[in-house]
């Protein structure tokens, strides 16, 4: 379910419950960013977000640090791929998104205790012999988020 749309320069930005996805359309997405894009961002991959008000003098803008991408300061033109740039009237709406990303990450950083506790737990099932290897994969992907990888053959 959709709780919040900002309405971009460049794109847009959709906030779910469990991800945001950013929305770049247009021929100004190509121009700044060499192609058209929807990029989607679990919330327990941001490490933290910086928000920027409109004001005439400078466009507003979000920008998102994730698990794994380097931390910088947002350009001028915002040509970072975690940015969206909005103007005046998206400035309540990014001020809410902030505040709601800033809660999760929280929240996020307070579940991640249970995660480790039950990935031990699940350990000595399997060194107990009370759960097989696979199994203990399987769970051990499924706490972490982590995405089981499937090559093809081409």
């Amino acid at each position: 379910m959709e709780l919040f749309h900002l309405y971009g320069v460049v794109g847009d930005l959709v906030v779910y419950e469990d991800k945001i996805v950013i929305i770049r359309k247009g021929r100004r997405a190509v121009k700044i960013y060499g192609m058209e894009e929807k990029r989607e961002i679990p919330i327990r991959q941001i490490r933290g977000i910086k928000y920027r008000a409109w004001t005439p003098l400078v466009r507003g803008c979000l920008y998102f640090w994730v698990e794994g991408g380097a931390e910088g300061n947002v350009g001028l033109t915002g040509d970072m791929d975690n940015t969206v740039l909005f103007k005046q009237e998206g400035n309540e709406v990014a001020k809410k998104i902030k505040n709601y990303i800033e809660q999760r990450i929280i929240e996020e950083k307070n579940s991640a205790g249970d995660e480790f506790k039950k990935l031990k737990e699940l350990k000595e099932l399997l060194d107990a012999g009370i759960i097989e290897k696979n199994e203990f994969d399987e769970k051990k992907r499924q706490l972490l988020g982590l995405e089981k990888k499937v090559w093809k053959e081409f």
